[in-house]
């Protein structure tokens, strides 16, 4: 039997109907919109399903004209395009799988007009010769022992309502939608949308068809809304200048909107930005805000009254730390108004949900606790009967879902919610029981800045490293030759090494797991690498040689880190590690023994000049201060402010950095040690990701580019 509506052309995959002849794409019967570029890649993946499809023949296939344009970044928009409709993410896709260096591959069971459904079948695998055949044996164990133990613990951890979830888009903007709300009934929600040209405002939309519309008016930049719990007013955030946010609220029908407190900005780091700021209390009187005391300094909770006649006095719930690494931030009130939940630490590497009550006069009733057997979690939201909360991992640890419910009683088990997928943030809960996030899409590129000998002209940056994925933190080996970097192009981040050039990239550490890897570094004599790694539960540092094979974990189980870097005579390994209670420089022996703290006022990223007389670190991990002291930690000396994205190299005689401009865009800047002079190379208008590294010889430095896309999604029946 055909599909009905459809000519014998009709392919049916999931909740898809395809009609190739008409070229057009339906789910659910309902007709989506898809341009015409999309379809034709889809149309070719499915004339071939389970065959990897190259990307010259889809090449050919769009620019069959001749048409001379950027083959590779327009195809891989056309590819983007089509995951958006079928909310599809490149991380754990169920359609449309990338083969890096190679295509794509239709990977999801398709049905024919006429045909039972049927799976691709699998590529065929070549057997081994007998010399290799103990090795493919002892791979394989490898691969099947770790897959068969998650298969066991999701199936033991995952419960049948869960399974039934239904996840829909809820939006399909370009660009970045994040941070929803819900009306109190449920059938509108109020978000935060960056479009592509950077712009960042408020938007309201009816759950289910329709068009968004802008809530708020004026050009300044507006972040992380939420409706009151009475349906009279929404609240957001306004960047009032670089240093200060207003805290604003608005009728959702539009209008006058009202300033009621400011409080000191922070330095804008990506993960931030999937952050909530605020909440209401129950009263719907009040706003629970998080924010540093001061500029640069770290968050804490605050009340303020938005009453009218009240003057949005501040009082304080929780203090912010003295070490500006940590803080408190997302606010999230129980439905009782009894509680608040939040999440304490390091954004990205220790963060992890706190309850505190609250007294009937809104004040802590008692002391922060940490949610039992949480571990590292953030983005926290009550379900609508206030009994668990609902958290995501950005950064996941052992375990592939990165949105997690869990009860609030001592030893209360996590369990994941794997039908949300991978990159999934931000959650908000309706009353009505409906589910919204953050769908995050990551994709970043390595490019290579050739630094200028002469005052003039500056040579435009190439894009060396680049796919479809992220590719970040490239680092240069000691003798130039090869590039070490960070990737998930193979659907986990791994430490990946390819030629200088950017060719024969190469995937060299094994684990083939969804825990975070980075970081990599080389050993003075190019024959190691050290980078971090979740592997064991945790951020720890692991060796491991530069051509591939076993990493070797550093760290002890009482002392875990991240960020490593290696001396200048490969005898020793400096790494950041808040074991000691606040973030730290420690340094071990790069063979293995005991590691020793060596900073006593903060460490976050460090490596020792060349000559190996001084340690040059920061102590957070945006808009930072560059400390100098010796290999010891004593003498301790600023040397400059404003590092971003951990990017910063020492030279003999100087420091390129990268600096956050107000303008949103990037600098790559030069500082002389000797004389203090501190100039601007080069400005980049795109978001920079983690790292910089320069070329021996100082020809060329290299540095990321990162793009972040993200859409809303909805379960309506959330259980």
């Amino acid at each position: 039997m055909g599909l009905p509506g459809f000519s014998k052309d009709a392919v049916r995959f999931g909740v898809f109907e395809v009609d190739l002849a008409s070229a057009e794409l339906r789910k659910h019967g309902a007709k989506l919109r898809l341009q015409e570029q999309p379809f034709q890649v889809l149309a070719a993946l499915l004339e071939r399903p389970g065959e990897v499809v190259k990307r010259e023949d889809l090449i050919r296939r769009l620019w069959a004209d001749g048409t001379v344009v950027d083959f590779d970044r327009g195809l891989n928009a056309a590819v983007t395009r089509l995951r958006q409709a079928l909310s599809d993410p490149a991380d754990v896709p169920r359609y449309v799988e990338t083969v890096a260096r190679r295509g794509y591959r239709f990977i999801g069971p398709v049905e024919r007009a006429g045909e039972e459904a049927r799976r691709p079948e699998p590529l065929p695998v070549p057997m081994p010769s007998r010399r290799g055949r103990t090795w493919a044996v002892a791979i394989l164990i490898s691969v099947i022992a770790p897959s068969a133990g998650w298969w066991l613990w999701t199936r033991a951890h995952t419960s049948r309502s869960e399974s039934a979830l239904k996840v829909v888009p809820l939006t399909t903007g370009t660009g970045v939608e994040r941070n929803p709300s819900f009306s109190p009934d449920g059938s509108q929600i109020v978000y935060e949308w960056e479009q592509d040209d950077g712009k960042r405002h408020i938007y309201m939309k009816v759950v289910g068809p329709g068009d968004p519309i802008r809530l708020t008016s004026g050009e300044a930049a507006e972040y992380g809304p939420v409706w009151s719990p009475d349906g009279r007013l929404i609240a957001f955030l306004r960047q009032l200048d670089k240093s200060t946010m207003g805290v604003f609220v608005v009728p959702p029908l539009g209008g006058v909107e009202e300033e009621v407190a400011r409080n000191p900005s922070l330095g804008y780091y990506v993960l931030r930005q999937f952050h909530r700021r605020l909440d209401w209390t129950r009263d719907s009187r009040h706003l629970i805000v998080s924010a540093p005391e001061q500029a640069g300094g770290t968050e804490g909770l605050f009340l303020v009254s938005v009453a009218d006649g009240e003057n949005g006095e501040k009082t304080w719930l929780t203090k912010p730390s003295s070490d500006s690494t940590f803080g408190d931030r997302e606010p999230a009130v129980s439905p009782d108004g009894r509680m608040v939940a939040f999440s304490r630490g390091q954004p990205g590497t220790s963060e992890v949900v706190h309850l505190m009550p609250l007294s009937s006069d809104l004040r802590p009733a008692g002391a922060p606790r940490p949610l039992a057997s949480a571990g590292h979690s953030e983005n926290p939201v009550w379900t609508s009967d206030g009994k668990q909360i609902i958290y995501s991992k950005l950064n996941p640890g052992i375990t592939s879902g990165s949105m997690w419910t869990i009860g609030l009683k001592t030893g209360d088990v996590p369990r994941p919610l794997l039908a949300l997928g991978r990159n999934a943030a931000v959650p908000a809960m309706a009353r009505t029981g409906s589910l919204a996030y953050s769908q995050i899409r990551f994709e970043g590129n390595i490019w290579r800045q050739e630094i200028p000998t002469r005052p003039g002209a500056i040579p435009p940056p190439e894009r060396l490293i680049a796919s479809s994925a992220l590719d970040f933190n490239g680092q240069y080996s000691p003798d130039g030759s090869r590039i070490a970097f960070a990737s998930n192009r193979s659907g986990n981040r791994e430490i990946w090494t390819c030629a200088s050039d950017g060719t024969h990239c190469v995937q060299v550490t094994p684990f083939n797991a969804t825990f975070t890897t980075g970081s990599p570094r080389w050993s003075p004599d190019g024959k190691q690498l050290v980078f971090d790694s979740g592997a064991a539960g945790q951020l720890d540092v692991y060796v491991l040689d530069a051509k591939g094979g076993s990493p070797r974990r550093l760290t002890a189980d009482a002392t875990h880190g991240f960020s490593p870097s290696w001396s200048h005579d490969g005898k020793r390994i400096y790494f950041s590690s808040s074991d000691a209670g606040r973030n730290a420089i420690w340094k071990i022996p790069s063979d293995g023994g005991k590691a020793v703290q060596v900073t006593r006022n903060g460490g976050f990223v460090a490596f020792e000049s060349p000559d190996g007389k001084a340690l040059y670190y920061t102590k957070t991990d945006q808009d930072a201060k560059l400390w100098r002291s010796t290999e010891d930690g004593s003498g301790e000396t600023e040397v400059l402010s404003g590092v971003a994205n951990r990017g910063f190299v020492v030279a003999a005689d100087r420091v390129y950095y990268l600096r956050q401009e107000s303008d949103g865009s990037t600098g790559i800047r030069r500082f002389i040690l000797a004389t203090g002079e501190d100039s601007q190379i080069v400005s980049v208008a795109k978001p920079m990701f983690l790292g910089l590294s320069m070329s021996p010889g100082g020809k060329y430095l290299i540095y990321s580019q990162m793009r972040v896309g993200s859409n809303l999604m909805l379960v309506e029946d959330f259980h």
